[in-house]
């Protein structure tokens, strides 16, 4: 998008985020947590292989499937290194997780969150927080920004993760998906 020149500045950024980038957590991120964190709360870890197949799915380009793949195998690979000491956790995980054929990050963040037994509401905004730094930082190289302006953008955003959250509590799994034409076609152009 920075490349089109859609994404020019922190306002072209900040109405990005608050438009497409909203819908997409909202709607996708989300509750793919939320469901995949439900389910190994409840020991149902045979639903994960489907929202790890529909984390999948969503995503429209090779690219995006890769990169959350990516993400998603190295936090399990660190994760069951760390647990090896804790056998009652590190079993939890390794059972969860042979559900997974594609380690989607969503997925496997959530069952790590559901393990170490966060709660949902402070795991689905830590998931947003962490998304949302990890979309707006890359504004220090491609958009010139300084650290203390991609800090101020993060902070003025504090006031809707909250609301995202909420709205995000609704989607139910058959309503979860997102279009974005803009940003599917910049992503396969990169």
């Amino acid at each position: 998008l920075v490349q089109t020149g859609e994404i020019v500045d922190e306002e072209t950024l900040t109405a990005f985020v608050r438009a497409e980038f909203a819908d997409a957590l909202i709607y996708v991120e989300l509750p793919l947590f939320r469901l995949a964190h439900s389910a190994v709360r409840e020991r149902r870890f045979e639903e994960l292989r489907t929202l790890d197949q529909l984390s999948r799915a969503l995503r429209p380009t090779r690219e995006l499937r890769a990169s959350a793949s990516a993400i998603g195998r190295q936090t399990y690979l660190l994760f069951e290194r760390i647990t090896r000491s804790s056998d009652r956790e590190h079993q939890h995980l390794v059972r969860a997780c042979e559900f997974l054929e594609h380690f989607q990050a969503p997925v496997v963040l959530a069952v790590l969150a559901a393990l170490i037994r966060i709660p949902l509401a402070p795991a689905l905004s830590a998931y947003a927080q962490m998304l949302l730094a990890g979309f707006v930082a890359p504004g220090i190289k491609l958009l010139r920004f300084g650290p203390g302006q991609v800090q101020t953008i993060l902070f003025s955003f504090g006031g809707d993760i909250p609301q995202w959250v909420e709205y995000s509590l609704t989607v139910q799994m058959e309503e979860i998906g997102t279009t974005a034409p803009r940003w599917d076609i910049a992503s396969a152009h990169h």
